[in-house]
């Protein structure tokens, strides 16, 4: 058995636009909303640094499992319109995003199999004006069966991979 920790540091841009033939709240809770959160369309575009930690446990050489979690955030700008019955309100904001992403895996994997199930998630929030917000996440569960190709790879691509192999050493050691 071997374990590996591995700090994380990187970095985002993410663009999320909303073009609706209508709100996104549902007309039978609008009321529950202020005005501007009738959202028909917008832009919202963040860039940030992320940083977190991953953990990896081997089991013979074959078996794994991995978690990783990493937080950040930078500066959000949203462009907005909203319809309400009293009116269209638009409105442009300047704010601080953030992003949360968990990942998690298990599997085995050999010289020509692997079999896994794969796990991410990642939140999304950016503030708007008024002391409103928008929140969004995403995530997916795969299962993947896939067979090593045995074939020789390019050239380039070997030459890549043996620099990468000496330059980068391996996080887990075998037993």
């Amino acid at each position: 058995m071997a374990e590996a920790i591995a700090r994380l540091l990187g970095g985002y841009l993410t663009t999320y636009v909303v073009h609706a033939d209508s709100g996104l709240v549902p007309a039978r809770i609008t009321e529950q909303f202020t005005e501007r959160s009738d959202l028909r369309n917008g832009v919202f575009t963040d860039l940030g640094v992320l940083g977190g930690y991953a953990y990896t446990l081997v089991v013979q050489q074959h078996w794994f499992a991995t978690l990783s979690g990493a937080i950040g955030g930078g500066p959000a700008a949203q462009f907005l319109r909203a319809d309400r019955g009293t009116g269209t309100f638009r409105t442009n904001s300047m704010g601080f995003g953030w992003h949360a992403q968990l990942r998690a895996a298990i599997g085995y994997n050999s010289r020509t199999h692997y079999v896994g199930v794969v796990f991410n998630q990642e939140n999304i929030g950016y503030p708007m004006a008024r002391n409103d917000g928008f929140a969004w996440d995403v995530g997916n569960i795969r299962l993947i069966f896939a067979m090593h190709l045995q074939r020789k790879a390019p050239k380039m691509v070997e030459k890549g991979v043996r620099w990468l192999e000496q330059e980068t050493p391996l996080p887990v050691a075998p037993d």
